[in-house]
């Protein structure tokens, strides 16, 4: 977690495009069969390794350079981060005074802010070794910062986290990952911030917070949080609101991800679309609006996928055009280190669950 100068790219990257590269700096692996508690027990797993981290960053200072301008607290603000300098191999650079003495419990909260859990690919993608979970920490990534409009993901390959572009992202625009799921209400992502211990000032949470509507935007929240069974309806009426409160463009993708829960349901049931789908927009338009603002996501990609079957494009496959769309949002979820074709393959597997 970084509240300093965020990382940022002199040039625009397209949906997919590698833009970090970080090698962990520490990581514990275990293996987990109750997966009800896993953050829990790896960061109580990682806790026991302090003792190894602290006599590490002793004796190297690259290390302990490179670990202390990080936040102890996910209040703290950082007035500066260590240059890209730091992190080459060849690196001789100091940031401060390093007399060999680290603080362990400063170290520990460190490693509690700024760790993550591993997302790989084996257990992802291919569904291998999905009890085998990770946590550690990527100091280069750990600058990151989150937003509800995230434009980058991360997923680990080996030690390294690889950090790509979940949509296209402009030059200058600072790289940004969701700390949490974001697909999800305004208000359930105000108590995941808070769990974190900030306050997401993003321009979707500023937009929703922002809104006259806003009583009736919680209603509907409310509706969706106790599980309503009509949840046609309550997209239709989202729909309905958006085109009284005239909210266009990027706006409409923010609610369409906050009530992503419902759109699901309904593109997930043929019944509920015989009776809704001539009233509210299609999976495309929908999927599209939601990848501009929220970026790529597996459950976004799989709809879209279902409602290109079901609309009958192309038999049992999708044809080639709306195939280059759809790898088009699986790179953003994967990155282009997947094949084209393992995308496709992919692609076909969605559609036959």
């Amino acid at each position: 977690m970084c509240r300093c100068k965020p990382p940022q790219l002199p040039y625009k990257i397209s949906s997919g495009t590698h833009g970090l590269l970080s090698l962990r700096l520490g990581v514990y692996r275990c293996h987990l069969p109750d997966t009800r508690s896993i953050h829990h027990a790896l960061v109580k797993r990682w806790r026991n390794v302090r003792d190894e981290r602290n006599e590490r960053c002793e004796k190297c200072s690259t290390m302990h350079q490179s670990i202390s301008p990080k936040s102890t607290q996910s209040r703290d603000v950082l007035e500066e981060a260590p240059g890209m300098e730091v992190f080459r191999p060849e690196a001789d650079v100091g940031i401060g005074d390093f007399s060999g003495r680290v603080d362990k419990e400063r170290l520990l909260s460190i490693l509690d802010v700024n760790s993550v859990l591993e997302d790989a690919i084996s257990a992802k993608v291919l569904g291998r070794n999905a009890d085998y979970q990770g946590v550690g920490l990527w100091i280069l990534a750990s600058f990151i910062n989150h937003s509800c409009e995230p434009n980058v993901r991360r997923v680990h390959v080996g030690d390294y986290m690889v950090v790509h572009a979940s949509r296209d992202v402009k030059a200058g625009e600072e790289l940004t990952m969701a700390y949490f799921d974001v697909l999800a209400p305004r208000e359930k992502r105000r108590e995941m911030a808070d769990n974190w211990g900030f306050v997401c000032g993003c321009k979707r949470c500023l937009f929703e917070d922002g809104v006259c509507f806003k009583n009736e935007m919680r209603e509907m929240e409310m509706a969706m949080g106790k599980g309503v069974v009509d949840v046609g309806g309550l997209v239709y009426r989202l729909e309905e609101g958006m085109r009284r409160w005239m909210v266009r463009g990027r706006g409409k993708g923010y609610l369409r991800a906050s009530f992503w829960e419902a759109y699901e349901k309904v593109f997930g049931s043929e019944k509920v679309m015989r009776k809704w789908g001539r009233k509210i927009p299609g999976p495309e338009a929908v999927v599209d609006s939601i990848v501009h603002a929220a970026g790529s996501d597996e459950r976004v990609v799989r709809v879209l996928v279902e409602g290109l079957r079901r609309g009958g494009r192309g038999g049992n496959g999708v044809v080639e055009m709306e195939m280059e769309k759809v790898i088009k949002l699986g790179r953003g979820v994967y990155g282009k280190m997947m094949k084209k074709q393992a995308i496709g393959a992919l692609i076909q597997l969605y559609g036959q669950e």
